[in-house]
């Protein structure tokens, strides 16, 4: 069985094991893809971490961001390029949170996630 690529959500293993991944994804599938999911860590409920912090040791490994639930899209350019964008890393990113802020997210190389219309649930089903 092929596959084109895996997505992660929030890892807990260390940057050998991404390492690993990325080198088996290439061995059998060249060009596979590795997606992230995270959400904002920032935050009593999950011990104030940043998320591009707790993982930045990935980020060499993976092909794209989705940086979704509790991130707030309307604070400054600085929370911008530290907490939501790959940019500085060359990762393109998607937002979840309220769909996003279209503005923000053409200067930090962010897109809002893609909603299936409902027209394309009903083909699939």
């Amino acid at each position: 069985m092929k596959i084109d690529g895996i997505y992660l959500d929030d890892v807990d293993f260390d940057r050998d094991v991404m390492k690993r991944i990325r080198k088996v994804l290439e061995r059998n599938r060249p060009g596979a893809l590795i997606d992230f999911h995270s959400c904002n860590h920032y935050s009593e409920r999950f011990g104030w971490g940043s998320c591009a912090n707790l993982h930045l040791e990935h980020f060499p490994y993976m092909d794209s961001l989705w940086f979704g639930e509790y991130f707030d899209y309307g604070l400054s350019p600085d929370y911008w390029l530290v907490e939501v964008s790959g940019i500085p890393f060359g990762l393109m990113s998607e937002m979840l949170q309220d769909g996003g802020n279209a503005w923000r997210g053409m200067i930090y190389g962010s897109v809002s996630r893609r909603r299936p219309a409902d027209s394309d649930v009903e083909s699939l089903g």
